[in-house]
């Protein structure tokens, strides 16, 4: 009987404690009400995170079931072995830049080398051009001043047509003129005429080379004159005194005029030749041709 009543009991017990779980237990309704705010939630918080990047879910399960050592260890291996090929292919493209470098610097350091010649030889070829063609001022003016040297008597005027022209004075033999100009056709009387200066006194005027009766007057020639007379060879066109000479012209020399000149404008000025003596071409220095007083010292050949 006691057993009987006990059951009973435990029976009811039984129905009081599974009507307060259904109490208890949210109802269907509330739970489809407050499912919605939840996965609202969860899909905000996705949005902020990782809404692009796919997920696998067996591969995700499948590295979070490994065992944290495991993972850790094929990271590092993952990181060294980075590492490794980073670094080989680092010295790799080291390598080939100090050898590339070293090929480039090799070039640069050997082209200024082989740039250097080439402009040493062309400045060793122009020296040696230079020198070679080198004119000496002197040696110029000799070649292009022209002379022509009186062999008959003429008159010395002052244009070239004869008809309209006035005589300045009476050129001698074996005196000498510069050419400037000429010779000219002088068509009125047929005859070619030279203008020029008179070295014996610096006088300038048109002269008859040729006649139109076929009389020479003057001919080509002056710039080498014969000493007849000693005369000093002295440094300064004006140094008369022969305060500083260089030697004295003995009869029977031969030299060679590079330039003339007048003492002086003035008519006791003389007219005097730089020259240099043939045989010794380093020695030059200027000698008078003649004095006021007469004396001829210098004839032109």
């Amino acid at each position: 009987a006691e057993a009987t009543a006990a059951a009973p009991t435990t029976e009811a017990e039984a129905g009081t404690g599974a009507e307060a779980d259904a109490n208890a237990a949210p109802t269907p309704a509330d739970e489809g009400e407050s499912a919605p705010n939840a996965g609202t939630d969860k899909a905000a918080d996705g949005d902020h995170t990782n809404t692009e990047v796919p997920v696998n879910s067996e591969q995700t399960s499948a590295e979070a079931n490994k065992p944290a050592g495991e993972s850790a260890a094929e990271v590092s291996n993952t990181a060294a072995a980075s590492a490794e090929t980073a670094g080989q292919e680092s010295g790799h493209a080291a390598e080939q830049s100090s050898q590339g470098g070293g090929e480039n610097n090799n070039h640069t350091t050997e082209q200024p080398s082989g740039v250097a010649e080439p402009n040493n030889h062309s400045v060793k070829q122009s020296s040696k051009a230079r020198n070679s063609q080198v004119v000496l001022k002197s040696d110029f003016m000799r070649v292009v001043r022209i002379y022509y040297k009186v062999v008959k008597e003429i008159v010395l005027s002052d244009n070239l047509l004869i008809e309209q022209s006035g005589q300045i004075r009476r050129m001698e033999i074996g005196e000498v003129m510069e050419v400037f100009q000429g010779p000219m056709l002088d068509a009125s009387v047929g005859v070619y005429r030279i203008h020029g200066c008179a070295l014996k006194d610096g006088t300038c005027g048109w002269v008859t080379v040729v006649g139109n009766q076929g009389i020479t007057f003057l001919m080509p020639g002056g710039s080498v004159f014969a000493v007849l007379n000693s005369v000093p060879l002295n440094h300064d066109l004006k140094d008369l005194d022969s305060e500083r000479c260089i030697r004295m012209l003995q009869e029977g020399e031969v030299i060679e005029v590079l330039e003339w000149a007048r003492t002086s404008r003035s008519a006791l000025g003389v007219t005097r030749v730089r020259a240099r003596i043939r045989g010794e071409r380093s020695v030059s220095g200027w000698a008078t041709i003649a004095d006021n007083m007469g004396g001829v010292f210098l004839q032109a050949l």
